[in-house]
């Protein structure tokens, strides 16, 4: 993609007559000549720090962001790169270890833009512009070590332990009205009840279920569960969020090139 959007010509000026109102109008073609040049064809966008594009990722040890030694890599650094790339200004990345820090980045103005595994049940969401998604993720059950279940068809009566920052989405988990659930708002904690057996499993998001998989605890993808996407948000007064679908875009074709 040679460019993410292109300015649009045409312009419908007033007749002025009048010294001063000629020299209006050679003030204004001139003005709309150098926006149109301005960037070798890039998008002109509005930034909090001119010349940046400042994006926050939710860290997770998995594919789409993680830090090998000092090196930040995945699926997101290499879209924010894509669309630094094509707004022809310098990337500059924050990591945050979960979605309401790196909402409150946004809010305080540190941030652009934000990219993770962001469900839009979140309240914190309303208000922002969402990207085109990039990714898809389930919720996983964290379970003691082998135990392999995978759906709640056979758990009626049990104690589910769930995650708040997943609560709004689990209760579209087939089966789940059969079951005796308990809200947790520390994974920590709802991780120590499933070991010592308080609950029967913790439903989490992925990235908090690879994270606590340890010789006590395993990680299992529910069957027919609901699915969330990968996404960036942003103000929506910004159009950074172009550059980014824009990003997205040229990602995929990418990969669709390489097989």
């Amino acid at each position: 993609m040679d460019k993410i959007k292109e300015f649009v010509a045409g312009h419908k000026l007033p007749v002025i007559i009048g010294g001063v109102g000629l020299l209006l109008v050679i003030i204004i073609l001139i003005v709309v000549g150098s926006s149109s040049r301005k960037g070798g064809g890039n998008a002109t966008v509005t930034t909090g720090v001119p010349g940046l594009l400042r994006v926050g990722f939710i860290l997770g040890n998995d594919q789409y962001a993680s830090k090998n030694g000092e090196e930040l890599q995945g699926i997101e650094p290499e879209i924010a790169g894509i669309a630094a790339e094509l707004e022809g200004v310098t990337l500059e990345t924050s990591l945050f270890a979960s979605v309401d820090l790196g909402i409150g980045a946004l809010q305080s103005g540190n941030i652009d833009i934000l990219m993770g595994r962001i469900a839009d049940t979140h309240p914190a969401v309303k208000g922002y512009a969402i990207s085109d998604p990039y990714g898809w993720s389930g919720l996983y059950f964290l379970a003691p070590r082998n135990d392999f279940t995978d759906n709640l068809a056979q758990m009626g009566g049990k104690q589910l332990g769930i995650l708040d920052s997943v609560s709004s989405t689990a209760q579209t988990i087939p089966y789940i009205e059969g079951v005796i659930s308990t809200p947790y708002s520390e994974l920590s904690q709802l991780a120590q009840d499933v070991i010592q057996g308080k609950i029967s499993l913790g439903v989490v998001g992925e990235r908090d279920a690879l994270a606590m998989v340890s010789e006590n605890l395993q990680a299992q993808e529910i069957l027919n569960g609901p699915q969330e996407e990968y996404v960036a948000i942003a103000p929506t007064s910004t159009n950074h969020l172009a550059a980014t679908n824009a990003a997205i875009g040229q990602y995929f074709d990418q990969l669709a090139s390489e097989e």
